[in-house]
């Protein structure tokens, strides 16, 4: 059976068209658009990482009625998270950032803050993480206790 076709039905409409570019527009902007590399997105996976356990720390502060401390060891590239019982301090997690990203630097003089049983940290603050090419702020604001990461690449 031979199949005819008609002058119209040839090649893509143009809503498939726009369509097409659209996805490929989105994609391309979300992987390679903004120019950052594997190791920038490690820099900003490793940042959400330490967010994502500084609001477990708060969280746990609320729903225990304990502080929440938090600790950085800026020349071991770890930091934990730990509370008080009594005299004892339990550490309740503890984590190494790994080769690629360095904790950079701390906005307070002391290497750590706590969670109060509200969820407000004592003091706001900022962690500073870095690789070559980019740094990452991981910021706790003090009244709400809120925690933010920016990314941005440092200049070259």
């Amino acid at each position: 059976m031979v199949k005819r076709s008609f002058p119209g039905e040839k090649g893509f409409t143009m809503i498939e068209i726009i369509l097409v570019l659209l996805l490929l527009g989105i994609l391309y902007s979300i992987i390679g658009g903004a120019g950052w590399n594997v190791e920038v997105l490690n820099l900003q996976k490793k940042a959400r990482h330490l967010a994502t356990d500084l609001r477990w720390a708060r969280f746990r502060a609320i729903q225990t009625g304990q502080n929440q401390f938090i600790n950085l060891e800026l020349d071991q590239n770890s930091y934990w998270i730990s509370k008080q019982e009594g005299e004892e301090e339990i550490v309740l997690l503890k984590k190494e950032l790994g080769e690629g990203v360095a904790l950079e630097g701390f906005s307070l003089a002391q290497p750590g803050f706590h969670f109060t049983s509200t969820g407000s940290p004592s003091r706001g603050n900022t962690i500073t993480l870095g690789d070559e090419k980019a740094v990452a702020r991981v910021i706790t604001r003090v009244g709400t206790g809120r925690v933010r990461v920016s990314v941005e690449r440092k200049e070259e």
